[in-house]
């Protein structure tokens, strides 16, 4: 009856009001309160007894009948939030996620008190790559994470072309399963849905790729993991089968797969090659296990690679994309904890170089690339160890041999604030001698008496909490052929 008397004046007075500008306190417009104004005094013009008792009482009856009205006007403009986004509505702490952005526990707003409106916020990724543009790419993600703490919907679109670092997107997927499900959908090209797809990343980052047919062109290696730091329980865990081990022997025969396919089954990885392979892959996923968390040398680790077969002019150009990330300590604070001997050499170093414009952890980030540098003390004693990244530098050497000049290996290592950026001229180490250690300090002379090309190695403006590894190159036919033909 009275919703009814409201609609009566409502209709009456359509066209009598004029449009406002402004916007009345607690979000009810001029025309709204005008309404409810009139609405009241027809409520109270119903009492006939002019007793001050009954007056009062139709004063908060009409008050009261009011309220119903602006209650039930704000139903209908309450945007119901997405089941998806209240089960994920507590705030989940991740050691990535607040490393790359510290703030983001103390700026997060709880679900249920964001505005959430049917239009989308919009986020776009460019250049997302840590190989070529490591701190567009900290930059990004910390982004990322500041929408994840106060937005309600957003969109996400990945504008790059081609996935051109599969590590920037290990990171991604790293830390997406403790972020509130705010994305929902957004731009991405088939190339890098392809990546997405065969990598197995696709759960972690929530996605559906509802227009992919076929993923023809990208042999995959996909994502591989260990358990998060210092979650391993069994006592004698160093004595069980490493997945470190079989995962080293499956990115052999990923690459031996590659090599078969580049080739067109001319060129593949012989059994010794599949052992030195296996070496490195084993080396670099024990260095993250142990240096990463040093209390228990048992950190985290996660993996992936691909090669993607790309028309480039006329013709089918192999390109290769590994990735390697570890979270928790970087390379500068492992070597902190390191023998005496090895922290004498990172200082003779360090202080040598104090006033050449780049940190003390940077350039003792590009000392422990350098053959014979490790912080493991039982390595160090035996003159073992500290070998992982020049192989690493000298196998993508070997295999990535291109004549074009936009083809070359191309590595970057990102950990805490530095970064180092291993590509011609500064690739891969030399010897003085047959059985000296191998060294590259990224300088013309290639000695640690120079300081190190600033344009290769720098700090970084922010941080990543841990060390990040992506690495590129091209596998060609005829350049591969060309080599083994010489040494033939």
């Amino acid at each position: 009856m009275f919703k009814n008397l409201f609609q009566q004046i409502k209709h009456r007075t359509r066209g009598q009001i004029a449009k406002p500008h402004e916007v009345a306190p607690q979000g009810i417009d001029r025309e709204f309160r005008l309404l409810l104004q009139a609405y009241r005094r027809q409520l109270r013009a119903v009492a006939a007894s002019g007793n001050p008792k009954g007056r009062l009482g139709k004063g908060r009856f009409a008050k009261r009948k009011s309220r119903e009205i602006i209650r039930d006007n704000q139903k209908g403009k309450r945007f119901q939030l997405p089941k998806s986004l209240l089960i994920k509505s507590s705030f989940s702490e991740d050691a990535l996620a607040s490393g790359l952005y510290p703030k983001r526990k103390s700026e997060w707003i709880p679900i249920l008190k964001r505005r959430y409106d049917k239009k989308y916020d919009q986020l776009v990724l460019r250049n997302f790559s840590f190989i070529d543009h490591p701190q567009n790419t900290l930059d990004q993600l910390a982004e990322i994470l500041k929408f994840e703490g106060k937005a309600a919907n957003a969109q996400l679109h990945f504008d790059d072309p081609y996935c051109v670092d599969v590590s920037a997107y290990l990171a991604l997927a790293e830390m997406w399963p403790h972020m509130s499900k705010v994305f929902k959908g957004g731009r991405m090209e088939m190339p890098i849905q392809k990546v997405v797809e065969t990598l197995k990343l696709k759960k972690d980052l929530s996605m559906r790729l509802k227009g992919l047919e076929n993923v023809d062109d990208v042999w995959a290696f996909p994502k591989r993991s260990r358990r998060r730091a210092g979650t391993s329980t069994s006592v004698d865990r160093y004595l069980h089968p490493q997945s470190k081990e079989k995962v080293a022997d499956e990115f052999c025969e990923a690459l031996d797969e590659w090599l078969a396919a580049a080739s067109e089954d001319e060129v593949c990885l012989a059994q010794g090659g599949k052992a030195r392979l296996a070496s490195i892959i084993g080396e670099l996923l024990d260095n993250a296990e142990r240096h990463s968390h040093p209390p228990g040398k048992d950190g985290g680790w996660s993996t992936a690679a691909f090669m993607a077969r790309r028309l480039e002019g006329d013709r089918d150009v192999y390109r290769c994309h590994m990735g390697f990330l570890s979270v928790g300590s970087s390379i500068a604070e492992s070597l902190a904890r390191a023998p005496i001997s090895i922290r004498a050499q990172v200082n003779k170093y360090t202080d040598r170089h104090r006033d050449c414009g780049i940190s003390r952890d940077t350039l003792a980030t590009l000392v422990a690339l350098q053959d014979g540098i490790t912080s493991d003390h039982a390595a160090a004693a035996n003159q073992r160890g500290g070998i992982g990244l020049q192989e690493v530098l000298e196998l993508v050497s070997a295999l990535g041999v291109s004549s074009g000049t936009d083809k070359g290996p191309r590595m970057t290592i990102v950990s805490g604030s530095s970064c180092i950026r291993a590509r011609a001229p500064y690739l891969h180490g030399t010897r003085t001698g047959e059985d000296e250690p191998r060294m590259q300090w990224f300088n013309s002379g290639n000695s640690p008496v120079q300081p190190p090309d600033a344009s290769f190695v720098f700090d970084l403006e922010s941080r990543f909490p841990g060390t990040i590894i992506g690495l590129t190159f091209v596998l060609s036919k005829d350049d591969l052929k060309a080599v083994l033909d010489a040494e033939d």
